[in-house]
């Protein structure tokens, strides 16, 4: 299930108008030959690997450092090359309509990159045994092999190339859906494509009802 995502521009982007690309070009460089454009969030400039910038005459920013920006849950589903927008302040029912998108079929599941070792549930009742914050559960334990909780473990050191706490990870776990779709990887690296960080998770899942 370990697949290479390939993005144009190694990013989302998406239309954000149409601008004179000579007025900018000499203020902020190029990109790749493209004018760049600088972004900013109540007045803090939002930075991203890939640069937003003019293209064909139109505004291309990426949509993941602009989501993430915002609070905004990312999921990618790499079989149908379908993004997903989930934000964590919107009302369920009315969640459909806002992104276009049905809310993704659960249970959401996370596994070892290679699919082979199963490493919980992602939901936020922590009762839950699979529960990967069920404290006393095998998958929520910081004491377990299989828990991303774990920090000297495969899953969760700051030094494992699998694991979901290291920004540099290269195979972190993936994140399925109830059809076993690959929709996202649970990981701190905001470089790999479908990133969804570990770190405040519980807030989104209990706001989306997993």
């Amino acid at each position: 299930m370990n697949k290479k995502i390939a993005f144009l521009f190694a990013g989302f982007m998406f239309f954000a108008g149409v601008v004179s690309a000579s007025s900018i070009s000499s203020i902020n460089g190029d990109y790749k030959g493209n004018p760049i454009v600088k972004v900013f969030l109540n007045g803090n400039q939002i930075n991203s690997e890939v640069p937003a910038m003019i293209i064909d005459g139109t505004t291309m920013i990426p949509l993941r450092s602009v989501s993430e920006s915002l609070g905004t849950f990312v999921l990618w589903d790499d079989k149908t090359y379908t993004v997903n927008l989930i934000s964590p302040t919107a009302n369920q029912q009315q969640q459909p309509a806002q992104t276009g998108q049905a809310k993704i079929k659960g249970p959401l599941t996370i596994y070892s990159n290679d699919g082979k070792t199963y490493l919980g549930k992602l939901t936020a009742n922590d009762l839950d045994t699979d529960s990967i914050y069920n404290d006393l559960g095998t998958y929520g334990s910081k004491f377990s092999t299989t828990s991303i909780w774990n920090e000297f473990g495969t899953y969760g050191g700051k030094f494992s190339l699998q694991s979901a706490f290291n920004d540099f990870a290269t195979e972190p776990p993936i994140i399925l859906d109830g059809d076993g779709n690959i929709t996202g990887y649970l990981t701190t690296n905001k470089n790999i494509q479908g990133a969804v960080s570990p770190i405040g998770l519980k807030v989104f899942l209990k706001d989306q009802g997993y």
